[in-house]
């Protein structure tokens, strides 16, 4: 036994190890739930484990089940917790340990089960910081990558209003006037997700808004600093922040200028985030002017039209406005924008020359990256095509690094060929059920990027769950060579990022998933497509 009277007659050799008094009771080396004698019972919200206040406690989601299902994280086993407000307080919550990955969230009580959350942060570490939250009763619930032993750290302080910067909402900092505009990234949380920023939900953000009257040149200069090495800051131009479709340009760099050329009247929202999560501080310039006349397809202004023929444009007066979704963007290259317009469906083919290494993606909103039907990269030229587009204005906006030369748009038209229906994920065949058939990709076209990268023809499936099961996804030529891969999607159509890759032969993903609705997409090579057997197990 401890001669320390600090410690008690309880901690000695062969005790038995209390799990959340954050002392080695048993003198093991092993604290509360590292040592295996302990293990969680808060498994669920009718079992959630009660904190009293502010303080440290000790948790794990070790032998516990992936029952729920996070804004920032879908998967994983996770631990609920419990706390209530008797009045309006900030509330920061973080957690050390529990491993890569790990995520914590806050909703209230009532909603513990099915959210949403009104926080949730990853990060290294995860936490998230709820100002003037109403009293009420809240959980807090950590999700780990597999089982793991963490600190809960809880504050609850005195209530501070929500900055101006901090959120897209009526009280959001106007910016219409232009001017310089500066802020510490203490006074923030991260709220959005920004296209062009991948795990965006890590970092910190800062939302400003401007109106229009009338059609405005906008140009906005970003900056951040105050980190250990100089980061790259990310900057956003949308109309809904929630919504990362409404995305009109989103940009990166040591200093972003993102310049948008006689933007149309409405209410447009500004997201900044830095690359470095130690960055302390952002600087803002917003510069909106009368719009100047633009050089022909230098802008969505003066678009040249390609439906009859090609265009050739300049790269030596052109401006740099929006990019493309696959790169392409920054002050270091320039763009160019293209149209052409279908009176009926049409196999089309678009060539783009003259442009080096270039981007090039087709839109149906022009220079909207979020109405993207494809994007992608290469050397000149760059063809792509596309079978039975429908009846439609489409325009083509090509990125590139050249400073001098001239880019030339073709796009050439036949009759609409028959698309096989999961040819795209608007039509991917339901596999809820379980599915084991042999399919073929011979024919099919390139609509995303899996896990495998471009120029691969890409066939759909869609799972529906209603409940947790252990899934396995399993595809392979009848010849057993390689160059079939899988990408599994958490979410429908609109899911981009790649939750699951098989990429070995045979291309296999075995997970645990919980209910929702997921995208499965195999892959091959469009220079060698063949049938192919796909498996879905459901465990």
């Amino acid at each position: 036994m401890r001669d320390d009277p600090r410690f008690g007659a309880d901690i000695h050799p062969g005790a038995t190890e209390l799990c959340d008094n954050r002392r080695d009771d048993n003198c093991d080396g092993l604290r509360d739930y590292n040592d295996p004698t302990c293990l969680p019972t808060n498994d669920a919200c009718d079992s959630a484990q009660l904190l009293p206040g502010s303080g440290t406690y000790s948790g794990s989601t070790a032998g516990l089940a992936a029952n729920l299902t996070l804004g920032c994280r879908s998967s994983g086993p996770d631990a609920v917790f419990r706390f209530s407000l008797d009045a309006p307080h900030d509330v920061r919550v973080t957690v050390a340990g529990g491993g890569s990955g790990a995520a914590v969230a806050i909703r209230p009580f009532a909603e513990c089960a099915t959210g949403p959350d009104i926080r949730c942060g990853t990060g290294t570490p995860p936490r998230v910081l709820s100002r003037s939250l109403p009293a009420g009763d809240y959980a807090v619930i950590v999700q780990t990558s597999t089982g793991s032993v963490f600190d809960l750290n809880l504050n609850i302080e005195d209530p501070t209003p929500i900055p101006p910067v901090d959120l897209c909402n009526a009280t959001t900092t106007d910016i219409s006037a232009g001017g310089t505009f500066d802020g510490m990234f203490a006074d923030v949380e991260g709220d959005y997700s920004l296209s062009c920023h991948t795990s965006s939900t890590n970092y910190l953000d800062a939302a400003y808004t401007f109106t229009l009257t009338a059609p405005q040149d906008v140009t906005l200069t970003a900056s951040t600093s105050g980190a250990a090495w100089t980061p790259t800051t990310y900057l956003s131009l949308v109309t809904d922040c929630s919504d990362s479709t409404t995305t009109l340009s989103c940009i990166s760099g040591t200093t972003s200028v993102l310049r948008r050329r006689a933007l149309d009247p409405g209410t447009y929202y500004v997201l900044l985030e830095s690359s470095a999560i130690d960055a302390t501080d952002w600087h803002l310039d917003a510069v909106i002017t009368d719009p100047v006349p633009r050089a022909p397809a230098d802008a969505c202004t003066t678009v040249e039209d390609i439906t009859f023929g090609p265009a050739t444009a300049s790269l030596d007066t052109a401006e740099f406005d929006v990019g493309t979704s696959c790169g392409g963007t920054g002050t270091a290259y320039r763009d160019l924008f293209f149209k052409f317009s279908l009176t009926t469906p049409q196999d089309v083919s678009l060539s783009t020359t003259g442009a080096g290494f270039h981007y090039a993606a087709i839109e149906t909103s022009c220079g909207v990256t979020g109405t993207e039907l494809r994007c992608r990269s290469g050397s000149s030229p760059l063809v792509q095509s596309w079978r039975s587009l429908p009846a439609g204005d489409y325009y083509a906006v090509v990125s590139t690094s050249l400073g001098a030369g001239t880019v030339t748009a073709e796009a050439t038209f036949s009759p609409p060929t028959p698309i096989p229906p999961n040819d795209r994920c608007s039509g991917a065949i339901d596999v809820s059920a379980g599915y084991s058939a042999t399919d073929t990709l011979v024919g099919f076209e390139d609509d995303v990027l899996g896990c495998s990268g471009s120029s691969r023809a890409d066939a759909f499936y869609v799972l529906h769950l209603t409940e947790s099961h252990e899934v396995v996804i399993t595809a392979q030529r009848p010849d057993g060579t390689s160059g079939t891969t899988l990408s599994l999607r958490a979410g429908d159509c609109s899911a981009t990022a790649n939750l699951a890759c098989g990429t070995a032969t045979p291309a296999a993903i075995d997970r645990v998933l919980d209910a929702g609705t997921y995208t499965i997409v195999v892959e091959q090579p469009l220079t060698s497509t063949s049938d192919f057997a796909l498996r879905v197990i459901i465990l």
